[in-house]
């Protein structure tokens, strides 16, 4: 099966095993919409992969979490929504991270460093990501998502480097692309082995080879 890498990606970083925030600090409203929230991933998931995602229905979801189904799309406008739009390694917290590397550390060492942290951490965190990575690899809508996805990692990336030092403003757009296709492919090969090796390892042995060749 051709397994796209892009929908690795955002499988690892958009698919918490919870949506409940763990500030104490929210009001009870807060904590009952995070709630629910985190029961229609739940059940939406559970759907896609026994069921399919295109032939899921909202309805089937609300009724799974007893809601209506103009609640669900309170929460998620769309069904891709309910996949790829959890809270981990959003485009802040790139641009953030980038930005807040060591000022003598090289830029792709930085990006490496960000990579691993906001990514491939979440892996190994959440061990259903590689289902729901196969789940976007076989469904075009969320295949397309992905890739807006992606690519918006590749704007923040890019933004978090200016952030840091605006003397690599002109090089900092194709640091960004080098760094995001090398966590592509530690990704690649990541979900080729069947989630046998960890995807930090697959990636940072992807950038291992990237230095040996200069760049």
């Amino acid at each position: 099966m051709s397994l796209s890498v892009d929908m690795a990606l955002n499988a690892i970083a958009h698919y918490p095993m919870s949506l409940i925030p763990a500030n104490t600090h929210l009001s009870l409203r807060e904590r009952q919409n995070a709630a629910v929230r985190s029961e229609i991933v739940q059940s939406g998931i559970k759907r896609f992969l026994d069921c399919g995602f295109d032939e899921t229905t909202t309805d089937e979801i609300a009724d799974d979490v007893g809601v209506s189904r103009r609640t669900v799309f309170r929460h998620f406008p769309t069904k891709e929504d309910i996949v790829l739009s959890g809270p981990l390694a959003s485009v802040g917290q790139l641009r953030a991270a980038v930005a807040a590397c060591p000022a003598n550390e090289p830029p792709l060492v930085c990006m490496q460093s960000t990579l691993v942290k906001h990514v491939a951490a979440q892996a190994e965190r959440h061990p259903g990501a590689l289902l729901i990575a196969k789940l976007i690899e076989k469904t075009p809508r969320l295949r397309s998502r992905s890739h807006e996805l992606t690519d918006a990692w590749e704007s923040a990336l890019t933004e978090g480097l200016i952030d840091r030092n605006p003397d690599q403003a002109a090089q900092a757009p194709l640091i960004s692309v080098v760094a995001v296709a090398t966590a592509r492919l530690g990704a690649r090969r990541w979900l080729a082995a069947d989630g046998a090796i960890t995807l930090t390892a697959s990636i940072n042995h992807a950038f291992d080879e990237l230095a040996l060749v200069g760049l």
